[in-house]
């Protein structure tokens, strides 16, 4: 992966796109964000199509994507562990989704949200030892992460109104997992 994205920034950079060897870095990294987003969701795509559960994919990721941006929180080491644990989070999404009875998911999801929505009140933005925050991007990121879970408590809402329980189930996952990576963040500072 590293030869190939190497590869297309350097040919960005001989055909004049980009002009010194700040914005080469700037790029690069970049380029890499966008290659392993666009793996994972290919993979996690393909995992819903395969499990039969695209739709439940797809909104899980339409929770947790824009929340994980302006949350932080932990991060794998390395890549690799980065894109197997992501691919697990999917699969336990899944898993989840279809071994609990939805009698018990209208209960387990508000708890779970209001545990969840609590932690990422809190806690949001968390920088890490890679990308500590500056007082201006925590102010920032804290408004934007507040926001988007308005948004999506909003949708919560209109899901249980409207007896949406596995929906709901596939929110209140989407908060969890963000919440979590959260905790874990904070137990390693």
């Amino acid at each position: 992966m590293d030869r190939l994205l190497n590869r297309l920034v350097d040919s960005m950079r001989e055909n004049g796109i980009i002009k010194n060897d700040d914005d080469y870095d700037i790029v690069r990294f970049g380029a890499e964000i966008l290659f392993t987003k666009t793996v994972f969701m290919l993979t996690a795509i393909l995992v819903g199509v395969l499990t039969h559960s695209l739709p439940e994919i797809i909104f899980f990721i339409l929770v947790f994507e824009p929340l994980r941006i302006f949350c932080g929180g932990y991060h794998a080491r390395s890549k690799i562990r980065c894109f197997c644990a992501s691919v697990s989070m999917v699969a336990a999404v899944i898993i989840l989704n279809k071994v609990i009875s939805v009698s018990v998911l209208p209960v387990l999801s508000v708890i779970t949200i209001v545990f969840s929505s609590t932690i990422i009140f809190l806690f949001a933005p968390l920088g890490t030892p890679n990308k500590p925050l500056d007082e201006t991007e925590i102010e920032v990121y804290r408004k934007r992460a507040r926001i988007i879970l308005s948004v999506i408590l909003a949708a919560a809402v209109i899901t249980f109104v409207l007896h949406g329980y596995r929906l709901l189930f596939i929110i209140a996952l989407g908060l969890l997992a963000v919440s979590l990576l959260l905790i874990l963040g904070k137990i390693r500072d």
